[in-house]
């Protein structure tokens, strides 16, 4: 219920699955990616309401969770770092040529080491 909720997370998904998921993927394939993702982020948040309903997990999390914050901080940075040159290559900045315009635009994989 959560995400089902969220626009912020609707648009994410959306955005995934618009560059990742080809337009020539079946339907049904589409359809299990799509319930994929629903069990999958129900599953996370299931596991995350158990760990922290424990006093002992949510206490120590009190404690060092500003050091778990300012980690992540950096994780994200260094990612929007690697992906800053993928961001030159993206298609409408004259760097790479138009295909006509009832063509399917290609899927971006990005490949982290």
């Amino acid at each position: 219920m959560t995400n089902a909720t969220n626009p912020k997370a609707t648009l994410f998904f959306l955005a995934v699955f618009t560059t990742v998921v080809s337009p020539a993927t079946p339907l049904w394939v589409q359809g299990l990616y799509g319930l994929w993702m629903c069990v999958a982020t129900a599953a996370w948040f299931v596991v995350v309401a158990l760990l922290f309903s424990r006093q002992a997990v949510r206490q120590r999390f009190l404690a060092y969770g500003h050091w778990f914050e300012r980690i992540m901080g950096v994780l994200l940075l260094a990612f929007a770092l690697k992906l800053f040159p993928v961001l030159k290559q993206a298609p409408g900045n004259g760097t790479q040529k138009q295909g006509r315009l009832n063509e399917a635009p290609q899927p971006v994989l990005l490949r982290l080491p």
